[in-house]
C-alpha cells in the first residue's frame, strides 16, 4: 500500500498514511483525505466526543457552513484543553481521524462539509468517515463530529 507522507507533525511522531493504489491514491487527492494510519506504541492521542453546532447562547446558526464551522470551532477548544498548542493550522495537522454524523441533510450538504473540511485541514488527509443517521440530539442540527488527534512528541 503506498504511503502518503503529510507535511504535518505525523511523520516526526511516528505516525503513518497510506492508500491502496491506484483509485485508492486519485480519491485521496480528490477529497483530500487518507485510506488507512498506522499509530506506534506509547504515542498519546486525543479523543474528541461529538461536537456539534450548537452556539454558547444555546442556537443553532440557520446558515449550514456557519453551523459546521461552530462545530469545528469546538472540536479546536478540546483539543486545546487536552494539551495542543500552537496556530490553528498546527492544531488541525494532529488531526488523523475524522466522523461526521449528519441528519436533515439536503444534497448540497456534502459540498458544503468538503468546503469546510478543505479550510480547516489544509494539506492534512486524516481518516474520514461519514455517517448518515435518523436524527441527532436537537432536531435543528445537521451534524455531530467526533475526531482523534495524536500529540506531537515535542508537546507530550
Amino acid at each position: 500500500m503506498p504511503e502518503f507522507i503529510p507535511q504535518t507533525p505525523a511523520p516526526a511522531s511516528g505516525i503513518r498514511f497510506f492508500n491502496w493504489p491506484g483509485a485508492g491514491e486519485e480519491i485521496s487527492e480528490s477529497l483530500k483525505m487518507t485510506h488507512a494510519c498506522l499509530i506506534p506504541p506509547g504515542a498519546s492521542i486525543i479523543h474528541v466526543g461529538g461536537q456539534a453546532g450548537i452556539r454558547s447562547d444555546g442556537t443553532v446558526p440557520v446558515d449550514l457552513t456557519e453551523e459546521i464551522r461552530e462545530a469545528f470551532s469546538h472540536i479546536e477548544l478540546s483539543l486545546r484543553e487536552a494539551g495542543l498548542t500552537g496556530s490553528s493550522e498546527e492544531v488541525w495537522a494532529c488531526v488523523y481521524k475524522v466522523r461526521t454524523y449528519h441528519a436533515n441533510t439536503d444534497a448540497g450538504f456534502g459540498l458544503t462539509l468538503h468546503g469546510v473540511l478543505t479550510e480547516y485541514f489544509g494539506k492534512n488527509r486524516p481518516l474520514f468517515t461519514g455517517v448518515d443517521v435518523f436524527k441527532l440530539l436537537r432536531p435543528e442540527l445537521h451534524l455531530e463530529i467526533e475526531v482523534e488527534s495524536f500529540l506531537p512528541s515535542s508537546q507530550a
